[in-house]
C-alpha cells in the first residue's frame, strides 16, 4: 500500500528544522528568550526557532502555526495573484501557513509571491535553508513550484523587490507574527509603516491589502500599544482601514490579534 503523503507544509517543517539542528550539531536549549537580536548567530536563531516552533515543552507543537492559520481561515482567494509580505518573517512560518492556505483554496504556487523582512541576517539564511530542506525531501506534490523567497534584512532591498516584481491585479497580505512586541523603538514601527505605504502605492483599483498581526498571549498589553503605534503611523487622509473581527477561540482573540483591510482614499474633484 502506498504511503500517504500530506500535501501541506505543516506536516514537514518540524522535520526540516530537526535535520538542520542535527546536521549543524546545534544544541537544544531551553527558553532562549523571545527577542532575536539583529546580530544573533546562526546557532542562536536555530535554537530560538526550535524552541518556539516545535520544542517538547509546548503541548501543542503547532501552536503558532495554528494561530496564524485561524486568522487566515474564512478568507477565500479573489482569483487575482496573491502576494504575502511577512514583516519579522523569521524562519518563514507565516509563509508556510500562507502556502497551505493557498493549496486548500486551489491557488497555484505559480500565482504567489513571497516577501519577507527580518532585521537578523542569519534568520534570513535559516528561512532559505528550511526551504532547501523541504525541496531536498521532495515530500510536497507541488514543491517544484515553491515560490522564490524575496527575503531580506534590508528594508530598501525589500522595497525594490516589491516594485520590481509587482504584477497588476495582485492582492497583498501583510503579516506580523509575534514581532510587534519585539519592536524596540518607534523607529522600527515607522519602518514597518514605510513598507506598508510602499505596498499601498502599488495597488490597483481592484486590488486588496489585508493586514494580519498576532502576538504572544501573555503580552497582550504590549501588543495593544504596538498595534496602536502602527495604526497611528498609518493615519493619513489618503489611507483608510476597516477592522475585521477576530474570532475568539482557545488560542486567538482580539487582545492578541488584529485583522484590518487597508485601502487608499481616492478623491474626486468636481
Amino acid at each position: 500500500m502506498a504511503l500517504y503523503r500530506s500535501p501541506y507544509i505543516k506536516s514537514y517543517y518540524h522535520n526540516a528544522i530537526s535535520q538542520i539542528m542535527d546536521e549543524f550539531d546545534i544544541e537544544r536549549v531551553r527558553n532562549p528568550g523571545h527577542i532575536v537580536a539583529a546580530n544573533a548567530s546562526f546557532e542562536e536563531v536555530v535554537q530560538h526557532t526550535y524552541w518556539f516552533l516545535m520544542d517538547d515543552h509546548n503541548p501543542n507543537p503547532h501552536y503558532r502555526y495554528e494561530r496564524y492559520s485561524e486568522l487566515r481561515e474564512g478568507m477565500g482567494p479573489s482569483g487575482r495573484r496573491e502576494a504575502h509580505v511577512d514583516i519579522g518573517c523569521g524562519a518563514g512560518l507565516f509563509s508556510w501557513v500562507f502556502l497551505d492556505w493557498a493549496k486548500k483554496n486551489g491557488v497555484a504556487y505559480e500565482n504567489i509571491d513571497l516577501y519577507g523582512l527580518d532585521h537578523c541576517p542569519e534568520m534570513i539564511n535559516l528561512a532559505r535553508l528550511v526551504k532547501d530542506y523541504l525541496l531536498q525531501e521532495d515530500l510536497l506534490s507541488d514543491l517544484a513550484d515553491y515560490p522564490e523567497l524575496h527575503y531580506t534584512h534590508d528594508v530598501s532591498v525589500l522595497l525594490n523587490e516589491l516594485t520590481d516584481n509587482h504584477c497588476p491585479g495582485t492582492d497583498y497580505t501583510i503579516t506580523f507574527g509575534h514581532v510587534l512586541v519585539q519592536a524596540q523603538s518607534r523607529r522600527e514601527i515607522r519602518t514597518f509603516a514605510r513598507v506598508i505605504f510602499h505596498i499601498l502605492r502599488l495597488l490597483d483599483v481592484e486590488s486588496k491589502c489585508l493586514l494580519i498581526a498576532a502576538d504572544a498571549q501573555n503580552r497582550s498589553s504590549e501588543f495593544e500599544i504596538s498595534w496602536g503605534l502602527l495604526m497611528d503611523n498609518l493615519t493619513q487622509p489618503t489611507i483608510g482601514h476597516r477592522l475585521h473581527p477576530v474570532k475568539k477561540t482557545q488560542i486567538n482573540d482580539d487582545r492578541r490579534a488584529r485583522i484590518a483591510e487597508l485601502y487608499t482614499v481616492r478623491r474626486s474633484f468636481a
